[in-house]
Formats: structure tokens, sequence, C-alpha cells
């Protein structure tokens, strides 16, 4: 259920990280297994081999200094927290390259890092290549969409078009992009569902913002079925009108990502009579009180998108004709479906024709298929 591809792209990397951690815990504790003079790979040995494997020499029983006048010690005298700390790092670096500090030296040892690095030679580069795509997944889609955008910038450069056109046209393309509506993958897949089930998926899509309107709650399911189907998307700049004071009010709009501000050009006074700045505003719907009533109304204020937004333009004259069929639904008699049993008349009807198709059944398929037609014509 996780939506995010950079969640996605996150659980990814983890898991390539785990893999590659659990690699070198495993490989350490076989290390220092294969390593100490006595272990569980040395009990399968006869007990002669045995004190021959013990007595020759072992990574972890070779006396090592740090300096001249350092005391020497050995990797078996060690505690076990720093050998495996050890161990894990010397694994690692295997997968790399082979590390100075401690290498094989009888023949068993030998053996078992040469199988380790033929191992460790592919799994790392599996591993580097699967953290490598996963963080550049992260941001591939982002990235590809900038290769585009550049194009388009050199190709308007090169026409000639004017600077606020050209504006413009990347801020348009830049918000397509927020709203999935370009360089999207999940646009092909949804292209694919029957259209039946696009329906479906868009009136869930529309429904979380209509519940903005008022009058929301009051609507039944097959109204705000019908309701988001007459829904109109539009995109608009910075700049774009969304109503227009004193201009017919034809629709209502909803706002579904961006920002809609009020342009009240009128001046306000206080009480003494100095002028007062009016309050900024952002409605989320504007001229909602349109879908109130069918009489004429006029939009009260002026409205423009402040910046990059999406919104939903609900028609007055279909939204009324959905509201007059729900009250046609409402006026209903609650009984109209109750107490619809057929009369006896009905009944003797029903039996008559039920004897005369078994009557029938035993004859041939033609004349089952005229009586049939006879009962369904009478």
């Amino acid at each position: 259920r996780i939506g995010s591809i950079f969640l996605i792209q996150c659980v990814a990397l983890m898991r390539v990280l785990l893999v590659v951690i659990a690699m070198c815990h495993w490989n350490a504790c076989i290390f220092w297994l294969v390593g100490l003079p006595r272990s569980l790979f040395t009990e399968l040995m006869a007990e002669e081999e045995q004190i021959a494997y013990e007595q020759s020499p072992h990574w972890t029983t070779i006396w090592r200094s740090h300096g001249m006048e350092l005391e020497p010690w050995r990797w078996i005298d060690r505690g076990l927290t720093e050998c495996y700390i050890f161990s894990f790092y010397w694994t690692l670096g295997v997968m790399r390259t082979m590390p100075a500090e401690v290498t094989p030296v009888n023949l068993p040892e030998r053996i078992f890092v040469l199988i380790f690095m033929f191992f460790a030679l592919s799994a790392f580069a599996i591993s580097v290549s699967l953290i490598t795509q996963a963080f550049f997944k992260i941001s591939d889609r982002r990235r590809a969409f900038n290769e585009e955008l550049a194009a388009v910038r050199l190709h308007l450069q090169k026409t000639k078009v004017d600077d606020p056109v050209q504006a413009r046209v990347k801020t348009y393309l830049k918000h397509l992009f927020e709203r999935r509506r370009i360089s999207a993958k999940e646009s092909n897949l949804m292209g694919m569902l029957p259209d039946n089930l696009k329906q479906q998926v868009k009136r869930c899509q529309v429904k979380v913002y209509l519940q903005k309107l008022s009058r929301f709650n009051d609507f039944s399911r097959p109204a705000i079925r019908e309701l988001c189907n007459i829904v109109e998307t539009f995109d608009l700049m910075p700049g774009d009108a969304v109503t227009v004071a004193g201009q017919l009010a034809e629709a209502a709009w909803v706002l579904v990502t961006g920002r809609i501000q009020v342009i009240d050009e009128t001046l306000h006074f206080d009480e003494h009579g100095g002028e007062v700045v009016p309050t900024l505003q952002f409605p989320s719907v504007v001229d909602e009180e349109c879908l109130d009533s069918a009489e004429t109304m006029t939009s009260a204020s002026t409205t423009l998108a402040t910046e990059s937004s999406e919104v939903f333009r609900i028609d007055k004259v279909k939204f009324l004709s959905i509201m007059a069929l729900e009250d046609q639904r409402s006026q209903r008699p609650s009984n109209q479906y109750i107490d619809q049993r057929p009369s006896k008349a009905q009944e003797d009807n029903a039996d008559d024709v039920g004897s005369r198709i078994s009557r029938t059944a035993a004859g041939s398929l033609d004349n089952v298929v005229n009586t049939a037609a006879v009962v369904s014509a009478s």
C-alpha cells in the first residue's frame, strides 16, 4: 500500500544493504571458526588429523605487534566483540580488495578465502548495481523532466518567444508535472482500465474535494455520483481570473491545489475615518451561493489565482438538474415497494400459464417454442 516512489526506493535500498550485512555477518562467523585450532569443523576430523591441525599455524594464533616496543598479542586472546567487529570488517574488505591486517596462513584458510572471493566478486558487483539503481530511481522522474524542460526552454529561446510567455509555459509544465499529468509512469497502466473503472476512480478522486461544499453532507450517494460526473477540471496560472465581480455566476469553483485570493478594490475606513487595509482572503470554494437557487446571480467579488492552481468547476444548470432529480427521489412514498403481492386473478392466470407450459414440456421442441410464444403474446 506504499504510494511513495521515494519510500519504495528507500525500502529497496535498505533491503540490499541488509543483504550485504547478512553476508558479512555469516562470513565473519565462518572465517573466525576456520581460524580457530578447534572448532565445529575440526570435530569431523580423525583424532590424529585434529592434533596435526591444532599444531599448524592459524591466523588467530599468530603473534602480532603494532610496534617494536609494544607487547605482542594474538587474535584468539582478544575479546569476542572485538574479534567479531574485526571479522566483519575483514569480510567487507575482501568484497572490495584483500585487507592487509590478516592473511590466510594454512591450506583450509586459503581455500575458504578463495571460495569466498569468487562469491564476493559477483555478490559485491550485484549489490553495488542494485544500490546505484535504487539511489538514482529516487530522483529519476525529476531528472527526466528537467532534461525535457531544458529542451523546451532551448526551443523557446531559439524561436524568440517573449520572456513572459516563456515563464508561463515553464510554470504550466511544472504544474502539470507536480500534478502527475506528465512524466507519470502510472498513466500507461491507468489508461488500460475499462471506462467503468476509470469513472469509479475519478469519482473517488473528485469526491474528496467536493466535501468542501457546505451542502455535501445533504447529498445522497446517487447525487454525489452524478455530481462527480459533471465536474470539470481547469488549470490556472498565476494572475488568471476565476471570477469577476458583477459578472454572471454560472458555476461554482472548488480549489484542488494552489491558492485563490479575493481581490478587494474597495476602500475600507475605521471609525475615525482612517483607511484600513482589508484582510487577505483565500477561499477554497468560490461562488457556491449560485448553486442555492435558480435565480440569476452575479459574482460578489473578483478572485485570482496567485500561483499555479487546479480547480473543479461545477456548472450551475447541471447541478440544479441533479438537485431536481434528488428532490423527486426524496418525495417518493417510502412504502411504494411494500405490499406488492399479486392479486387473486393474477395468481390464477400465472397458475394457468404454468400448467399450459408444463403440459407441453413433454412435446417436441417446436411445440414448446410455439406454446411459449402464444403464452407470451396472451
